[in-house]
């Protein structure tokens, strides 16, 4: 029958060898819990903001207690002979369930926050984009509407106009002008958009030094639980290195009251022996014994599990601070980056603004030229007009001249109209005069000479009346034909002349 004292002093003396590096057992090599890494102590450094106490806990962490060694001739002890295999208690292991589920829970609320501030970022690098797309977009119209507008004041014809548009164009001071932004005293282009992002990070960081400070609080509180327990001894102190001893001081505690439990042990297993042997029976001393190891046994069990919770939360606390770190990091960058965006756009609107200038040093000399060939074009123009007067005179007077002529010929047509008209009536009457002749010579069989003569006249004076005027309608003909192609060439003329002065006056 297994003792259940034994049986618990030799888990603790397990536990506690693992965490101090005193020797195992060798019937517990297997189930020893392994020694604390430099981790589980490094999370201090911390606790004060980050800073340094100048001392070297990995060198302190790797001082291992010398271990108990025992004479050859000693006896081994019943509690390491009859150890039983180790069984973990329901609560612990529900405690471990929990733990696990929480800080899976912290994990996945870590990548969540972690993916709503990348969203912010890229949602935030996104409205820099397109706010400044949108202002490119309105400064390049604002550009076309300026230049329409000196294009058509340049081209416009009022007079004395021109020393207003080159008076417009040399205007540089930019806090008077229409068409160009003030920059003379601002350094960044986008300075509210900087502003904004950086009171954004400012709530984000005090957000985080919130989280910190409430890690704090919950790391000095659980640093004040494990000070109040009675198996800890010693006061607290503020330097990281003390807190270090104190916990190694608490272990080497544990495993000197272990040893004095299992001497106790020992000693009550000789008196048990006595009692038994005597009675039969266990006492009430015994009972009241046992209950107190169960006590002492829970207690060390909750110190231990304490301060196993401590040091998770302070790997908890050193993660979340670290991701902290890297959120801070990322948002530095990403205020880098813009201030490297604001410094080119900067330096880009330095050069629009030199390019500009150069253009409009160059619009004034080409103004000027314009107004040197403007004069030379205006004198041009004079000698045009006179010489487009001339030819206007000479084209009217020809027009005129023309008309009269082609008044003239229609009189002359009338006249041979009327003399053809009086003709053909002499004709029709001939004609009934020769027919009655006829039919009188027919009748009686005779031709009058007189008659014959009358018909050879009419005969002749109509021959001359057709050579008349088929002489006329080709002389009108070749005087149509000419005079059509003197009104072209005029035509054409006036069309080139007055191509000429619209070139003039528009200065092509």
């Amino acid at each position: 029958m297994s003792d259940p004292v034994a049986d618990f002093l030799a888990r603790e003396q397990d536990v506690l060898a693992g965490i101090d590096g005193a020797p195992v057992p060798a019937a517990a090599a297997q189930q020893a819990v392994p020694p604390m890494d430099n981790g589980q102590f490094n999370g201090f450094e911390e606790l004060n903001g980050g800073g340094d106490s100048g001392v070297d806990l990995t060198a302190l962490d790797g001082m291992h207690i010398p271990p108990t060694r025992h004479s050859a001739s000693t006896t081994p002890s019943p509690l390491m002979i009859n150890s039983v295999p180790k069984v973990e208690p329901e609560k612990i292991r529900k405690w471990r369930e929990e733990q696990k589920i929480m800080l899976e829970k912290k994990d996945e609320a870590e990548e969540k926050k972690k993916e709503e501030m990348r969203a912010a970022a890229k949602k935030e690098l996104d409205d820099w984009y397109a706010q400044r797309a949108e202002q490119l977009r309105k400064t390049k119209a604002a550009n076309r509407k300026a230049e329409q507008e000196l294009l058509n004041d340049r081209d416009s014809n009022e007079g004395g106009a021109e020393w207003d548009r080159i008076a417009k164009l040399c205007e540089f001071n930019t806090k008077n002008s229409k068409n160009t932004s003030d920059v003379s005293r601002r350094v960044w282009p986008d300075a509210g958009e900087l502003f904004s992002l950086l009171e954004k990070q400012d709530g984000m960081l005090s957000i985080l030094l919130a989280e910190v400070d409430v890690c704090k609080a919950e790391i000095a509180s659980l640093r004040t639980q494990v000070h109040t327990t009675d198996s800890v001894a010693g006061v607290a102190n503020a330097d990281t290195v003390d807190e270090a001893n104190r916990l190694k001081e608490v272990c080497k505690s544990a495993l000197y009251s272990a040893e004095q439990l299992k001497k106790r042990n020992e000693e009550l297993e000789a008196e048990l022996t006595a009692v038994k042997a005597k009675v039969g029976r266990p006492s009430v001393q015994i009972n009241e014994s046992f209950e107190a190891f169960d006590k002492v046994g829970d207690e060390l069990s909750k110190s231990r599990f304490e301060i196993d919770n401590l040091t998770r939360e302070l790997q908890s606390t050193k993660s979340e601070l670290e991701f902290a770190k890297e959120a801070c990091a990322s948002k530095q960058a990403h205020i880098d980056r813009i201030n490297e965006s604001c410094r080119e756009e900067h330096t880009r609107m330095a050069n629009e603004v030199s390019r500009l200038q150069q253009k409009l040093a160059e619009e004034k000399l080409r103004s000027e030229r314009l107004v040197a060939e403007n004069s030379s074009v205006q004198a041009r123009l004079s000698v045009v007009s006179a010489s487009e007067a001339d030819k206007d005179a000479l084209i009217n007077d020809y027009a005129r001249r023309l008309a009269e002529e082609s008044a003239s010929r229609k009189r002359d047509a009338s006249v041979l109209t009327a003399r053809l008209a009086v003709l053909v009536d002499e004709n029709t009457t001939l004609r009934a005069a020769l027919m009655a002749r006829r039919a009188d010579a027919a009748h009686n069989n005779e031709q009058s000479p007189y008659v014959d003569g009358l018909l050879e006249d009419q005969r002749a004076l109509i021959a001359t009346l057709k050579e008349e005027c088929a002489l006329l309608a080709a002389t009108l003909k070749s005087n149509r034909a000419q005079y059509k192609k003197e009104v072209k060439q005029l035509k054409s003329e006036n069309s080139d002349l007055t191509t000429q002065l619209e070139r003039f006056i528009s200065g092509e």
